[in-house]
């Protein structure tokens, strides 16, 4: 979470968010009745809406302008990041295996028999 910051703070954050322009950031609070225990901003449902966390910086972006400093609220599966990872990896135990470990799974068991004969 930002706690104190140039007003020229940007981040660019296509890696989470697809945007393809920097967003700027601001050591203001998100408004109380969208905010979590962090002052991170969330969504009726609890999902976080990261486009409306003007006061938060997330792993694996960058900060292209300004200064800040900052403290960190979650790491791991608890970050932004980790929740994707989580949801991708979610929805690929729900389908089963991908294409690609159907077709390596193949591939061994092919060299498995060949390795037999």
């Amino acid at each position: 979470r930002v706690l104190a910051a140039s007003s020229s703070l940007a981040a660019e954050e296509a890696a989470l968010t697809g945007e393809a322009e920097a967003v700027l950031k601001t050591e203001a609070a998100v408004p109380a009745a969208s905010t979590d225990s962090s002052g991170a901003g969330v969504a009726a449902e609890g999902a976080l809406e990261l486009q409306s966390m003007s006061n938060m910086l997330f792993s694996g972006t960058t900060v292209v302008a300004g200064a800040a400093s900052a403290v960190v609220v979650a790491t791991g599966e608890a970050t932004a990041v980790g929740q994707v990872g989580a949801m991708v990896q979610g929805a690929g135990a729900a389908k089963g295996s991908s294409p690609a470990e159907a077709s390596l799974r193949a591939l061994g068991q092919a060299l498995s028999q060949a390795a037999l004969v």
